[in-house]
């Protein structure tokens, strides 16, 4: 039903201007391929693209998959009441996410909120695991500040939009998504993997049941992600100030 609503408002309000005349900034049709091998050349495409899965890697392995479980353990809880958890998260990514945005634009940098939202990642995502003492009640504002962390990787969209020409542009973000769809491929069954190795501390019917030791060093992957995220974002990626580099 909110798709629905969101599909209409998009018919009745997004303007579409077939007679507007192209600027000498716009890039002339290409082919997919050519396209592509603009974009690819560019340095700024890869570190982007780092970046995008570094911070939203995280998001796959915890609230996507391994957090669930994690709660159920550290605080002996139920399936729905570990998974109620998540709704601190999700809710907090949806209002940081425009919010990130509407603060690049009114500092004029990308920068800053990408070094930020990667090092409120590091932080809360190490309370969130390092501690098993954590209350209930700090590690919901953690989940609250993990979701304003990986918010920050849709600024890594608007800088790609920053840095190529706009005849360019989808290709340049379908690879910049590539990214963020990577994290859950590679980083997911990663932290299975490490679980795995380090074994089961006990078995319920036929459902290994991990100790929060190993949860924690295979959930240290996100903090490590956020770490290198920042590493990034402070010395590989190019302030763009808001502007396209193709203005004239």
């Amino acid at each position: 039903m909110v798709g629905i609503v969101l599909a209409l408002m998009v018919f009745l309000l997004v303007g579409h201007y077939p007679e507007r005349k192209q600027t000498n900034a716009e890039a002339k049709r290409m082919t997919l391929h050519a396209s592509f091998k603009t974009v690819s050349v560019n340095p700024q495409t890869w570190w982007l693209f780092a970046y995008a899965f570094l911070i939203w890697g995280p998001v796959t392995v915890f609230s996507a998959l391994w957090g669930t479980d994690y709660l159920k353990t550290l605080y002996n809880i139920g399936t729905v009441e570990a998974s109620q958890f998540s709704w601190y998260f999700w809710l907090s990514m949806a209002v940081a996410s425009p919010a990130w945005g509407y603060i690049t634009d009114k500092i004029g940098q990308r920068g800053p909120v990408m070094r930020v939202s990667s090092a409120l990642g590091f932080v809360a995502s190490v309370i969130m695991i390092a501690y098993p003492e954590i209350s209930m009640p700090m590690m919901r504002l953690m989940l609250v500040f993990f979701g304003v962390a990986v918010s920050g990787h849709i600024i890594s969209f608007a800088v790609v939009k920053d840095i190529n020409q706009p005849g360019v542009v989808s290709t340049a973000s379908g690879v910049n998504n590539m990214g963020v769809v990577l994290g859950g491929v590679i980083l997911q069954p990663l932290v299975g993997s490490i679980l795995d190795f380090i074994g089961p501390d006990h078995i319920v019917n036929l459902v290994p049941i991990y100790s929060l030791h190993a949860y924690a060093v295979a959930l240290s992957i996100m903090p490590i992600c956020f770490l290198l995220g920042y590493i990034i974002a402070r010395w590989g990626i190019k302030e763009t100030y808001c502007h396209s580099q193709y203005d004239h």
